[in-house]
């Protein structure tokens, strides 16, 4: 998909629930766009995150297909919800990167594996994140102490309330 083309007063791209197909270039996105929906659509490739424009607030980018890693130190600080579940992303999750709040990340239904997940011990900056239940050891504080978790009613994913 080329955003490059799309127009730099764009504030919001809602393109979810279609049958969009190839690469989506979080780097041509317009600079002031804040809210980004693309999910279930057939898009794929890696999802970028240092290339995200500093305004976003909203991305959804869930029932997809984009693969690879993602590094969560460096989202932009006004975002608030990020949504790439049902995805093919892969490596480890940092949780300690939160330097300003994130209301909502869902991590779940992708091939993230890791023994031991670590959360700030100061967890006011993530409230609601989910991840997959079975692929991950465990979950702790900086600290040291452990993070209770909470599955899902179908108990595929688990729900921590951090807030």
């Amino acid at each position: 998909m080329d955003t490059l083309s799309l127009p730099q007063s764009l504030v919001s791209l809602l393109l979810h629930d279609n049958r969009f197909k190839g690469t989506f270039d979080i780097a041509g996105l317009p600079r002031n766009v804040r809210i980004v929906n693309i999910a279930r659509n057939g898009l794929c490739g890696s999802l970028d995150v240092r290339s995200f424009p500093q305004t976003i607030e909203i991305f959804h980018a869930s029932d997809s297909a984009f693969s690879g890693t993602i590094d969560l130190i460096s989202l932009p600080v006004h975002l608030q919800k990020f949504s790439v579940e049902g995805n093919h992303l892969s490596g480890e999750i940092d949780l300690r990167f939160p330097s300003r709040p994130i209301f909502y990340c869902h991590f779940g239904e992708n091939a993230f594996q890791q023994d031991v997940v670590v959360f700030p011990s100061d967890r006011s900056n993530i409230r609601y994140p989910a991840l997959d239940n079975h692929t991950f050891g465990s979950f702790i504080h900086t600290n040291g102490d452990a993070v209770m978790m909470t599955p899902s009613s179908d108990k595929q994913t688990l729900k921590l309330s951090c807030g």
